[in-house]
């Protein structure tokens, strides 16, 4: 890794940490901040994989999310349809919000920023 990638791994480490304090703090909806942080981890592995923590959570959480509409995209569902879907998406997030949000803690705990 040359010193330039090392600087980029830096920034984008940097950027989890930040986003990890925004997801934990509400200052960003729960969803959107756990896609970003899939797309920083993935940034970030291009470069170097972080070994100390197991980020995994994030993928699978996407993955499970994928399929449903957030953020402005509910917009465009009929009503009924979203409360339903609405339902569903719900019980994904009372699987993940407490383990994303101690993997949250777990990224500051040991970032050295």
């Amino acid at each position: 890794m040359n010193k330039f990638e090392l600087i980029k791994r830096d920034n984008i480490i940097k950027k989890m940490v930040s986003n990890s304090r925004a997801i934990l703090t509400k200052q960003v909806d729960f969803v959107e901040g756990c896609f970003k942080m899939k797309v920083l981890i993935g940034n970030v592995t291009y470069i170097k994989p972080i070994d100390n923590i197991d980020l995994e959570i994030f993928s699978v959480f996407y993955h499970k999310m994928a399929f449903y509409p957030v953020g402005d995209e509910k917009e465009e569902y009929n009503k009924e349809f979203l409360e339903k879907l609405n339902l569903k998406i719900q019980l994904i997030l009372d699987e993940f919000e407490k383990p994303i949000l101690d993997k949250c803690e777990e990224i500051i705990k040991n970032s050295i920023f």
